[in-house]
């Protein structure tokens, strides 16, 4: 009681002293009492037409129909006849003058999906009630918490009567029974019920954040330095965060007794309470998560990771936006006259370049150097031409060689390779490598990329799959990891199998892991303990399902110790349809045994099985409906004729003996033959370079034919998105491509596409 009067006259005390002064306490009063008064007066205020009209005109016009059927969007048309009572109407009932106990009248009415339904499942499943009661939200003393919100006691009082007036009456084979009054509650689908529903959850929200200020029940903090919370509220569902001791509990369990007795809820549902420990997630179990599909994983987001990439855009920038002011800066400090790869050791630097720093150090591998004339790239210091080549490529034997360039390594003359200076370097594997890097021709300067993008240039999801796939590496079992997700069965199918792989079913040797003194036997045979691979294949019931479905006898018995192992080497043998009737087969013997382990049901094997083929047959016969009985087969691909006035120029490159071949041919929107010409290509290092000189070729030929509008195809895609992406294509290929084009004035529209040739 002591402290119950001590804490009421604080408040006063603090008026005492600081309420005449100019303080801040003095204005957030003053600003405080202003609002009140503000609201209060504008929600006494009459109601002016406009204000009726524009809530009016708000209402979705086939929505709330009356008892008669008709709708918002009938009013709106009839407004010139009906206009004028309606507006009568508003105004006596928002002056309470008019009961409006009839404009609440509701109608329930099950909407069918069919004609004719003839029982309650042919009727919509969301539509059976129009409005219905939502327990956790039957508050029938909304009005206690308004007036102490400080709402004026008549307009509580109007706003009561919208949710006092309702009535119900429903509808069943075109009768409408008698009146049903509900005696409290706030109705779902009115449009006022979740504003009302909000401030009865805020009066629960301020008693838990009175009882964390005056230090009865701690919340719990996120981070050592974040904020302390003690609840969150979702719609109609309260999270409460109590700290595991008995005052806390015990405060938090005597607000929620006098919230249910000021709001009225435990008349009907007390909101279910449970006391929930918090667990931290091992950290072993969430990296099993971070991995893509494909490495066995579920591609949830390594956080350290994509920030990681994430500040590799600001690696970017500083390596290819020299003329910002942010380059000026950091690079006159941390990095000045060297590379931002070898920057200086700077004492106590800011945090932007601890964190830029440490992007740098995970990422530079991925950097590196694209030749065009090499005459920037270091030998011994710079990575360059593919991830991985850098000094420490050179032959031990060579590396006391004086600091030198890759333009040493070429034949600048000739624009080619010397491949006896790279091969003294290098040796014969990496010679084979280097000397199939191209070399710009028109002698462009090198250009820094990302080499884990094709076109060059960095992007945040390149680097992170890079960095996910250098911290995991590609691991054992890819093929079924692979796979599983490409079988043709359900996903709760295929989300077992990836549990299985895992080995993160709960059989009763992962059980006995975990809890000391926890049996391990097999719960059906009792044979041996119970493992993911006896569970399934090797437990005399799982066999003989696996036997009654016919499945090879070197697959039933050949040991394997991980049934991950198994089904490994199950794909292997077996085709996409049997591999995804064995994974079917499988999840019913799962569930089988939990029948039998938690409800005492034995089930034969043959109807274990029967059940799991007909699942199987269902699933196929259910994803081909839309499938046709028999499939028209596909035409061959054929030369389509270009638009009118425009060329088409079809262009192929063929490799023989290490030499590349060219061949085009010139047609017209009649398919007549116009030319075509052949020839040898030099130079040519790969497939995408021989496509490169042959399309180069072809616009020749058009140029010395004088044609101005051409349309090129091939069959090399990869010479078609560089095409497409030649502007922002930092590669020797998109420089040479932008050198080319604009050199080539006379076409003036060309269009490249990937085609048959």
């Amino acid at each position: 009681m002591l402290r119950k009067s001590i804490g009421r006259k604080e408040p006063r005390i603090q008026w005492l002293r600081e309420g005449d002064r100019n303080t801040g306490f003095f204005h957030v009063q003053a600003m405080s009492r202003r609002k009140k008064n503000s609201i209060d007066r504008d929600l006494g205020r009459e109601f002016t037409d406009d204000e009726i009209l524009t809530a009016f005109n708000q209402m979705d016009s086939r929505k709330a129909p009356c008892i008669d059927g008709l709708p918002d969007s009938f009013y709106r048309e009839h407004w010139q006849t009906v206009g004028v009572d309606i507006l009568k109407l508003c105004h006596e009932a928002l002056r309470d003058t008019n009961n409006i106990q009839n404009v609440n009248d509701t109608l329930l009415v099950l909407i069918p999906k069919v004609d004719n339904p003839c029982d309650i499942s042919k009727n919509g499943p969301n539509k059976r009630c129009a409005v219905k009661l939502d327990m956790s939200k039957a508050y029938d003393r909304v009005e206690k918490v308004l007036l102490k919100f400080g709402f004026s006691s008549g307009w509580v009082t109007k706003i009561m009567n919208c949710v006092r007036t309702v009535n119900y009456r429903v509808k069943f084979n075109s009768n409408i029974t008698h009146i049903i009054v509900p005696e409290r509650g706030l109705r779902q689908g009115d449009p006022l019920s979740p504003y009302l529903f909000l401030f009865c959850m805020d009066a629960l929200s301020r008693m838990l954040m009175n009882a964390q200020v005056n230090s009865k029940m701690k919340g719990i903090r996120a981070s050592k330095e974040g904020p302390c919370i003690n609840h969150l509220f979702f719609d109609d569902d309260a999270l409460l965060f109590v700290r595991n001791n008995r005052n806390d509990v015990e405060e938090c369990m005597r607000i929620l007794d006098k919230f249910e007795k000021m709001s009225g809820v435990s008349r009907f549902r007390l909101v279910k309470r449970r006391l929930l420990p918090l667990k931290s997630l091992e950290q072993d179990g969430l990296e099993s998560f971070v991995p893509s599909q494909g490495h066995g994983g579920i591609g949830f987001r390594d956080l350290h990771l994509f920030n990681v990439a994430l500040l590799g855009r600001q690696v970017w920038r500083l390596l290819t936006c020299k003329d910002t002011l942010c380059y000026e800066l950091l690079s006159a400090k941390y990095f000045s006259n060297v590379d931002i790869f070898h920057p200086k050791n700077i004492d106590k630097p800011s945090f932007t370049w601890q964190s830029i720093s440490k992007a740098v150090g995970l990422l530079s591998e991925g950097f590196g150097w694209d030749v065009s004339n090499g005459r920037s790239i270091y030998l011994w210091k710079d990575s360059w031409g593919i991830e991985g080549l850098s000094g420490s490529s050179i032959k031990v034997d060579r590396r006391l060689v004086q600091e030198t360039y890759v333009s040493e390594l070429m034949d600048e003359d000739r624009a080619e390779w010397n491949e006896e200076r790279v091969t003294v370097l290098y040796g014969d594997y990496l010679k084979d490598l280097i000397c199939k890097l191209p070399i710009s021709y028109a002698g462009h300067a090198d250009q820094r990329v990302w080499f884990h993008n094709p076109y060059g240039f960095y992007s945040t999801k390149s680097a992170y799959s890079w960095l996910i796939l250098k911290q995991i590496g590609f691991g054992p079992h890819r093929i079924f990891w692979r796979l599983i997700w490409k079988l043709k069965t359900l996903p709760k199918i295929r989300i077992f199998c990836w549990r299985l792989g895992q080995e993160i079913l709960p059989i009763y040797d992962k059980i006995a892991s975990i809890r000391s003194g926890f049996n391990s036997s097999c719960p059906r045979c009792g044979k041996e303990r119970e493992s993911h691979i006896h569970s399934l294949r090797d437990c005399t019931l799982a066999k003989a399902i696996l036997e009654h479905g016919g499945l090879d006898a070197k697959l039933l018995n050949e040991n394997f110790t991980r049934c991950i192992d198994w089904l490994e080497a199950a794909m292997r043998t077996l085709g996409k349809t049997a591999m995804a009737d064995l994974i079917t087969v499988l999840w019913n013997i799962w569930n089988s045994r939990n029948n039998r382990v938690f409800q005492g049901a034995k089930e034969d094997a043959r109807v274990t099985w029967e059940r799991a083929s007909c699942l199987s047959h269902d699933f196929r016969i259910s994803n081909l409906v839309e499938k046709p009985m028999l499939l028209i087969l596909s035409k061959t691909s054929e030369w389509k004729k270009p638009e009118v006035r425009v060329l088409k120029i079809n262009f192929d490159v063929v490799f023989q003996h290490n030499q590349a071949h060219f061949g085009l041919v010139a047609r017209d929107n009649d398919g007549f033959v116009l030319g075509g010409r052949m020839g040898k290509v030099d130079k040519v290092v790969t497939a995408e370079w021989g496509e490169l000189r042959a399309m180069q070729e072809s616009i020749n030929f058009a140029r010395l034919k004088g044609w101005e509008k051409v349309e090129l195809e091939t069959d090399c895609a990869n010479i078609v998105n560089g095409f497409n992406k030649r502007n922002v294509d930092l590669t020797v290929m998109g420089q040479c491509m932008r050198d080319f084009f604009s050199e080539t004035e006379e076409v003036h529209d060309i269009i490249l596409k990937d085609a048959i040739n």
